[in-house]
């Protein structure tokens, strides 16, 4: 690396600077110092030329805000926290991380951030006719060359952020709150849910499985608990079923371990009995991210290696039958979902994948919906509307809606958007499940959102609930935060959401089917 006196900088712009997967900023310094000595950890290094001067003037008070940066071919999401501090000052959190400087006048907003490897400094200058706020962004690296000559380098970029409050509306229409859930002892985040016969099933990341009797929905009663199977896994999603003996499992989506069976048929002794799923190669870990039941076939979302089917009719003894490998170092399978003789998988950066499973020991790729922006695709589920398919599907990121997607196959409209829909840019769509014409949609902090898509080219809302608290909660640690997963009993039209502060909340849904 160039060597430069201690108080000297070098502007580094990386030519080939590879996108990461999982969206984490680079670990390495880049190498092609050009000429100059900004010294970004300061205001005073950053460029004015598209600054607007006052244009800050009262903008940096106490709330919660949501953006993007990118560099070079680096992006990620950014959730900003803003508190006052004692004697006027602010303190602010980026991403659930303290900085270590702020400074702010009517002219800018500069915050400083060390995470040992490297510093990260964000400089926003100008906002826009919607209140969004628009800046520069600095990955500052150094070195040493052990004789007290230090290097410095930075990775420059653009980054934006808007303030996010709770939607200007009725805190629920179509949906009554009946109970939630919560206790002490739940450690870490709610990220999904299942219930059958009464009993709820979470995923509650790091915290393990947790087992909820929702008989009565106005008094939930915890039955059991499993921690996750190695230290530092996290279970991000859950599905049950049932075995020999009608014997009742549920299987968690583990980030090490696989798919991780456990036996729950006595819900105050779950047991675990087996894993499913392939490492990538001998030694590494195996990282399900969600997991799709269709009768007694599992369908393992496995990020490293692609989609993996196994028979469950046992599921003590799964049996592995086939899988399609699509994945590589940036495009890595997130979720799916399974309907006869088709799997729509959602593709991290290569879109809503479709794969004829009519023969599970060999999948094959039909088509895929691409091409529609930035393919960060999340989840989808498909119904029929008339004499159409209709996938609903939605990507995971600043911006990210709900698309309805004509998925009949051999007509002129496979694969074409019928209709898009979207609460707003600064608040991300998650999961999705319908039943009919009906959507459900857990949508991080605009809560739960119930679309009637009858008429597919014009989706209407017809019922919500707001999880979200907002400032000043104690929220504003990370984009993905409010609901997160969700299911629906369409018998007793209960919805159950896996909210991430909140916990398990029963909704009843009261808009007449």
């Amino acid at each position: 690396m160039h060597l430069l006196a201690p108080t000297r900088w070098a502007v580094v712009i990386a030519a080939a600077l590879a996108a990461c997967s999982d969206n984490r900023p680079p670990t390495e310094p880049p190498t092609v110092p050009l000429p100059g000595e900004p010294n970004y950890t300061t205001p005073e290094g950053f460029s004015r030329r598209h600054c607007v001067a006052g244009s800050m003037a009262g903008q940096a008070t106490p709330g919660i805000f949501h953006g993007r940066y990118d560099a070079d071919q680096f992006s990620n999401q950014l959730t900003m926290r803003i508190d006052a501090a004692q004697g006027g000052a602010l303190a602010v959190q980026q991403n659930g991380h303290s900085v270590v400087s702020v400074s702010a006048t009517d002219d800018y907003f500069f915050t400083l951030r060390d995470n040992g490897q490297y510093q990260t400094a964000m400089f926003f200058c100008r906002v826009d006719a919607q209140g969004t706020w628009h800046g520069q962004l600095a990955f500052i690296f150094s070195s040493e060359d052990g004789e007290g000559n230090v290097s410095m380098s930075a990775l420059l970029g653009e980054v934006f952020a808007t303030r996010v409050e709770p939607l200007d509306e009725a805190p629920a229409q179509g949906l009554t709150l009946l109970g939630e859930f919560r206790p002490e002892a739940w450690s870490d985040i709610s990220v999904n849910v299942r219930v059958r016969d009464g009993i709820a099933y979470m995923a509650n990341y790091h915290g393990g499985l947790d087992i909820v009797d929702v008989g009565n929905p106005a008094a939930p009663i915890q039955l059991g608990h499993l921690d996750v199977r190695t230290a530092g896994e996290i279970y991000n999603d859950v599905k049950v079923t049932t075995g020999p003996g009608n014997q009742v499992y549920a299987i968690m989506a583990g980030s090490g371990s696989g798919a991780v069976v456990i036996n729950v048929s006595d819900p105050a002794n779950p047991s675990e009995v087996t894993t499913m799923g392939e490492p990538t190669q001998l030694g590494d870990s195996v990282e399900v991210h969600t997991l799709f039941i269709d009768a007694s076939k599992a369908y393992l979302a496995n990020t490293r290696r692609g989609v993996e089917i196994y028979d469950i009719a046992d599921p003590t003894a799964p049996v592995k039958l086939g899988e399609l490998r699509i994945n590589s170092a940036s495009h890595y399978l997130h979720d799916l979902y399974v309907s006869g003789d088709r799997a729509y998988l959602n593709y991290w950066n290569s879109g809503m994948v479709i794969v004829d499973v009519s023969d599970p020991t060999a999948p094959t790729r039909v088509d895929a919906f691409t091409g529609y922006g930035e393919n960060t695709n999340h989840s989808c589920w498909v119904t029929t509307i008339g004499d159409r398919d209709v996938a609903i599907t939605g990507d995971e990121q600043y911006g990210a809606h709900a698309y309805l997607v004509d998925v009949t196959e051999n007509t002129p409209g496979f694969l074409s958007i019928i209709s898009e829909w979207q609460t707003r840019p600064e608040v991300s769509i998650h999961n999705i499940m319908a039943f009919g014409p009906l959507v459900f949609i857990s949508h991080y902090q605009d809560g739960i959102r119930v679309l009637d898509i009858s008429v597919p080219e014009t989706p209407a809302l017809v019922a919500w609930y707001n999880t979200w608290p907002g400032y000043p909660a104690a929220e504003g640690a990370s984009f993905f935060e409010g609901a997160v997963g969700i299911d629906y009993d369409p018998i007793g039209q209960l919805v159950y959401v896996a909210d991430a502060t909140r916990g398990l909340i029963i909704l009843s849904f009261d808009v007449a089917p």
